[in-house]
């Protein structure tokens, strides 16, 4: 057998604050005994050269960029175990030359170095060359995080089969080395499509039992004391409080999920459903815990109107503390207006903010809407867990190492035209039970045949019941826009998928909510979209968008809008509001944890569900049925004795803030 070899690379480089790492995987298979592909995989970093320190692996290397590897008896799978050792070597070298520079591993003086390190691997026919070069930063803080990125995930993964051709799997991430952060998305170059990788996915998936699981399921807690923490707990005659430390990094890659985040992000929630799907730190709420609320308490709410009237008229009358309130979990608009006064809480003394899913700013309430930019925040709805998208999604993010496919707008700068129709923009919606999305399908898929075998396609393939999520996936992927119409509720979780997968949806605009909750997403809203009548006009609102100043200038704005498909954007900006970015501890290893509020009644008092609201959430004699009393001194009542007595206990953390 002999394998072709196109040059190859591993290249560190970048600028002061930010640095990138391209990496790029070969993994060579045979077909009937030979394999051949001549591509330049030299890349440089974030803000790096192209050709910084390497010229495309030439003179002086021992190996050319258009270089011949032979192994007449050997495996391809020899070459996986060659390759491996060869980084194995480099991540050696990194870490020595970043532990040299001084400071525990913290790299560098007050000036920029250099370094290149070459390892050559012997082989039994031949020598394989792999260069790096690395450009060490100021305030480094985690030199070794460069072992971890090389090794990140899967690389060299899912070798499975030898009759494919050339995989070139690229793998690529970024730190903040100024705050230590994980930085998602720095991508400059295009990244792997989902069908790229569709047989990866394919082979990480098939055979696996999936469990979704929420931010808590992957979290790591802390409630008993350590060096560095120091929980806390006060009770009262009926409920006691504790702080419990939750680990944060999990949600740096959980993708924002629709039916669960509004309760994962709480320290106490109502529910409508008994939901044993998932596992959630907050607790069902009972009037027996209301006393020992502290400021601050994130309470999450499903949004249907007998869980909101019963928190309203039952349970915020008796709450003395101010709080965040989350409304989600629901296709029901934000915020309900049953009856048409409910918006008028916003007004609330002790409402600190609220956020919502699916915001809906028609409400007749004045009261709304002039409050509503000071104290209510549309929410982005994501991914539903009762469907298989988790499965196959956070497989592909996996393996693309979380990658902002918008970073890099080329691939949309090409004209989209009506004869692209098929390949550009890609449809696939139910329209049985949702007579809305008829003359939207009829517009685009009714009236037009195409040369490619409809039953074999996925977009305008009235079949929507039956085709693999995969399958879908794959074509999805390949498309550069994809019709997004309003589901049962107005945030579609298909806008997410499309999103995720590197493709721009094109959604009905909602104004102002939608542009408020869209803002610096590549989201293309369309007005009354259920009044095109053709492909044409979708195409005319698509050219717009392209040519837009929005569009063209987005590269900031959707770096930074990639982060808000992740959890991590939701928790730090509902603690920062609640007052408790301030608590967040470290770890001896550096790990980030905030601080949740564990509530339990010790009268053993039994959940909320209101899903039986006679007997669960029916309106007592107590219960105050119009916002007009927040309005009285009663409404902006606190409970400063209970707030004195938990701030004397102190601790929390130790001394790393």
């Amino acid at each position: 057998m002999c394998t072709f070899i196109s040059s190859f690379s591993f290249v560190v480089a970048g600028h002061p604050g930010v640095i990138g790492i391209d990496v790029w995987a070969v993994r060579p298979t045979v077909v009937n005994g030979t394999t051949g592909v001549d591509r330049n995989l030299a890349i440089g970093g974030d803000g790096g050269d192209r050709r910084h320190g390497m010229g495309r692996l030439e003179d002086g290397l021992g190996c050319r960029s258009s270089g011949i590897v032979c192994w007449p008896n050997e495996k391809p799978a020899c070459f996986t175990g060659w390759l491996l050792k060869a980084v194995v070597k480099i991540v050696k070298n990194l870490v020595v030359f970043a532990s040299e520079n001084g400071r525990g591993g913290a790299c560098a003086n007050d000036e920029l170095k250099a370094e290149t390190l070459a390892a050559n691997v012997p082989t039994p026919r031949s020598t394989i060359a792999i260069e790096t070069t690395v450009v060490a930063m100021r305030n480094w803080k985690i030199c070794n995080a460069v072992a971890a990125l090389l090794l990140y995930g899967n690389f060299l993964g899912g070798f499975s089969s030898i009759t494919q051709l050339f995989d070139f799997v690229q793998i690529r991430s970024s730190f903040d080395w100024e705050n230590g952060n994980f930085v998602i998305g720095s991508e400059q170059h295009q990244r792997p499509t989902y069908r790229d990788l569709q047989d990866d996915v394919f082979h990480k998936t098939w055979n696996r039992t999936w469990v979704y699981q929420s931010s808590f399921d992957r979290a790591t807690g802390i409630n008993k004391a350590d060096s560095w923490f120091q929980p806390r707990r006060r009770c009262k005659e009926t409920c006691c409080v504790e702080t419990v430390a939750i680990s944060l990094s999990q949600d740096d890659t959980k993708p924002i999920n629709w039916r669960s985040d509004h309760q994962d992000l709480a320290d106490v929630r109502i529910q409508k459903f008994v939901n044993d799907d998932v596992t959630i730190f907050a607790q069902n709420l009972n009037e027996a815990m209301i006393p020992c609320l502290l400021p601050g308490t994130i309470i999450a709410l499903d949004n249907y109107d007998d869980v909101v009237q019963y928190f309203w008229f039952q349970v915020r009358p008796k709450i003395m503390v101010p709080y965040i309130l989350i409304t989600g979990g629901s296709d029901s608009d934000a915020p309900i207006a049953k009856p048409s006064f409910l918006p008028d809480y916003i007004k609330d003394p002790l409402l600190i903010h609220w956020y919502a899913t699916n915001p809906n700013y028609s409400t007749n309430s004045i009261v709304f809407q002039n409050m509503r930019h000071e104290k209510f925040q549309s929410m982005l709805s994501g991914l539903s867990y009762v469907h298989p998208q988790h499965r196959y999604l956070m497989t592909y993010l996996e393996l693309t190492n979380f990658t902002n496919p918008f970073r890099n707008r080329k691939r949309w700068t090409e004209m989209v035209d009506i004869e692209d129709f098929d390949r550009d923009v890609f449809v696939h919606f139910g329209i049985k039970n949702r007579r809305i999305r008829w003359p939207i399908w009829n517009a685009l898929c009714g009236n037009n045949t195409t040369s490619i075998d409809p039953t074999s396609r996925v977009s305008c393939n009235r079949n929507t019941e039956t085709i693999p999520l995969h399958q879908i996936y794959q074509e999805m992927s390949t498309a550069k826009f994809g019709i997004s119409p309003v589901g049962k509720g107005y945030d579609c979780y298909r806008h997410y998928e499309l999103l995720l997968l590197g493709v721009i949806p094109v959604v009905w605009e909602r104004n102002p909510a939608s542009i408020d909750l869209y803002e610096g997403l590549p989201v293309i809203q369309i007005p009354n979209m259920d009044k095109l009548s053709s492909r044409e006009e979708y195409v005319q609102f698509i050219q717009q968008y392209i040519q837009s100043d929005k569009f063209q200038n987005s590269t900031e704005s959707f770096a930074a809008s990639w982060e808000k498909l992740f959890l991590r954007h939701k928790r730090r900006m509902v603690l920062e509001k609640s007052g408790r970015s301030s608590d967040i501890i470290r770890d001896p290893e550096g790990n980030e944890y905030y601080q949740g509020y564990r509530y339990s009644p010790d009268n053993g008092g039994r959940p909320i569900y209101c899903h039986n609201a006679i007997e669960n959430c029916a309106l007592r004699e107590d219960a105050i049925l119009h916002p007009d009393w927040l309005d009285t001194e009663a409404g902006a009542r606190v409970d400063q004795d209970w707030i004195d007595s938990w701030n004397d206990i102190g601790g929390g953390f130790a001394s790393n803030r």
